[in-house]
């Protein structure tokens, strides 16, 4: 049978649309099968494995949430169950503001449903800044996103790594491999180690979060 390449419209959040497997744009397309393999799972020759749960959900919630009568963030798992889902990132991108004692409320009601939460790290993140103090100041909002995921019972905390802006990206992404490292050290010291970094891709072009950017920014934790 043909292999048949599949791409989604524009999406609203920026991001680019996604391409199927055989598109010039899929990760297996890019890197090739076996170094796919090697990057997800080292020593085996398949990326995937029959035991990997995977999940589905949204980012945040939509219209929906209170045109279906829910009023606020402990009402989350139930939507999200109801919506039949059985994962939801929990957005931060202005800044993390919901109690950890709220969080561990949300993480009872999510895990007795089979729900996942994770967490997206605030958008001012910029790990590649020219600006020293914002950059180190990136690590914060890490640490803070950190301590949120755990309550909520989750494992990974996504964030944007930022701009190239007045440099180019070899030095813009030098920058945020340091950055990485000093937030994955201080997430180890602050007792968090449980907690993954998730950077995400990004399609703009000043924008740092190719797929190659992303990988050898995922190299930093070992």
């Amino acid at each position: 049978q043909r292999q048949m390449c599949i791409r989604d419209s524009p999406r609203a959040d920026g991001h680019p649309p996604r391409a199927g497997l055989g598109c010039p744009g899929h990760p297996e397309t890019q890197v090739g099968k076996e170094a796919l393999a090697e990057i997800l799972r080292p020593g085996r020759e398949d990326s995937v494995s029959d035991d990997w749960k995977i999940r589905f959900g949204t980012a945040g919630t939509s219209d929906s949430f209170t045109a279906m009568g829910y009023k606020n963030s402990l009402d989350i798992p139930a939507y999200t169950e109801k919506m039949g889902l059985d994962a939801f990132e929990y957005q931060c991108g202005h800044g993390v503001r919901l109690g950890l004692d709220k969080a561990r409320q949300m993480a009872d009601d999510a895990a007795a449903r089979g729900i996942l939460f994770s967490v997206h790290a605030p958008y001012y993140i910029s790990a590649s800044s020219l600006d020293e103090e914002k950059r180190l100041n990136s690590v914060n909002y890490l640490l803070q996103s950190a301590a949120l995921c755990r309550a909520l019972g989750g494992r990974r905390v996504i964030f944007h790594s930022g701009s190239c802006g007045r440099q180019s990206r070899e030095a813009a992404l030098e920058k945020a491999l340091d950055t990485l490292k000093r937030a994955q050290d201080a997430l180890d010291e602050a007792g968090f180690a449980e907690i993954i970094l998730c950077p995400e891709t990004m399609g703009k072009i000043g924008q740092l979060g190719t797929l190659e950017e992303v990988l050898a920014l995922c190299g930093v934790d070992r």
